[in-house]
């Protein structure tokens, strides 16, 4: 494979790559915004949850901790 061919094969990689970062940091912020909406609708209907105020805000929710 010639010099040039590395450097392409590398570039478009690295294209691709870029893109499906992209694409999963969508995918996540989706994922955010949905678990964000349950746990105020949970909060509206009177669950309480037992994790930290802070672990509830970034989205890291143990549906252990939920108590009914």
């Amino acid at each position: 494979m010639s010099k040039d061919e590395k450097i392409g094969f590398h570039k478009g990689a690295l294209d691709c790559l870029v893109k499906e970062r992209a694409e999963l940091a969508r995918l996540l912020a989706i994922v955010d915004s949905l678990i964000k909406l349950h746990t105020q609708e949970l909060k509206k209907e009177g669950v309480k949850f037992s994790s930290k105020p802070e672990e509830l805000e970034e989205g890291f929710i143990d549906p252990s901790t939920i108590e009914e």
